[in-house]
């Protein structure tokens, strides 16, 4: 193995994503604790680890994806740094991202509802257990993902939904802080396109956009359109999702899981994993 494909006790294989702050890559534990492990390994750029603002914001973000727990959320297995650049690294989760299914649901006519509600009572989940997270003391933190968006919403080829990357995750009270407003353009909901006060029930919106790509075969705008001229259970849901205003929006991610969760069934997930299969290209991995 040459030298310029290790670091540290890594393997890095192929750069699967870069950010502003962070570069993503696929990697396999060489050494260390977690030797012979397929990991998805986020390491900080040159720019972010000689930013101190830039670089206290990753680590941050390091600690907080190594505090979370839960089947649905990505949590960090290690942390450290090597060479100057900060790193921390998760397990590879062996699947495809919500981004190939709304692509291959905006090619056709969406994806049927209750596949669509499985997702998205995974995703939910996740953020039910980010929203409710505490410091050691037991207060809530107030944590807000601010990102949930396709690319950031895996689907495992067993068939777990789990949410991705805390990358922009802050905390509400904490909004005006540098680099504290990170959403993904085009998944911004009208609060954070405001530069208004962010909630949980931000994450909703984003969530409820997600979804109607989904359901409805299209994206943006032309998704929320055709999510409004439609009915049933599962698109009167999506619709509270996106009210404008958050205040008549859901009251919280834990009974938006539940509502999703009686629009499939205990299989659904595993069915989604299963079109998936089917559907779309083999799983890298």
């Amino acid at each position: 193995m040459d030298e310029a494909e290790r670091f540290g006790d890594f393997r890095l294989l192929r750069r699967v994503h870069v950010g502003v702050m962070a570069e993503a890559w696929r990697a396999d534990g060489a050494t260390g604790p977690l030797a012979g492990r397929a990991l998805l390994l986020k390491r900080a750029l040159p720019t972010t680890a000689e930013d101190p603002a830039r670089r206290a914001r990753f680590a941050a973000e390091a600690a907080l994806a190594g505090r979370l727990r839960g089947p649905h959320l990505l949590t960090a297995l290690a942390s450290g740094e090597h060479r100057g650049l900060p790193w921390y690294a998760c397990a590879w989760i062996r699947g495809w991202t919500a981004a190939l299914v709304r692509d291959h649901a905006a090619s056709g006519r969406g994806l049927p509802p209750p596949l669509v509600a499985a997702l998205g009572a995974g995703v939910a989940s996740g953020l039910a257990a980010l929203h409710t997270l505490a410091d050691p003391a037991g207060r809530p933190l107030g944590l807000v993902h601010q990102d949930v968006t396709p690319g950031n919403v895996l689907l495992a080829a067993g068939g777990a939904v789990v949410l991705a990357d805390v990358g922009a995750a802050v905390r509400a009270d904490r909004a005006d802080e540098p680099f504290a407003r990170l959403a993904t353009p085009g998944y911004e909901a009208p609060e954070q396109l405001a530069r208004g006060a962010l909630t949980p029930r931000t994450d909703l919106w984003q969530l409820g956009l997600l979804l109607a790509e989904l359901v409805a075969g299209a994206r943006g705008g032309a998704a929320v359109a055709a999510v409004q001229a439609r009915r049933g259970p599962l698109l009167t849901l999506v619709g509270d999702l996106l009210r404008p205003d958050p205040e008549r929006r859901p009251p919280g991610a834990a009974p938006v899981a539940a509502a999703l969760a009686a629009l499939t069934d205990v299989e659904g997930a595993h069915r989604l994993a299963r079109w998936a299969r089917a559907n779309l290209p083999p799983p890298a991995s």
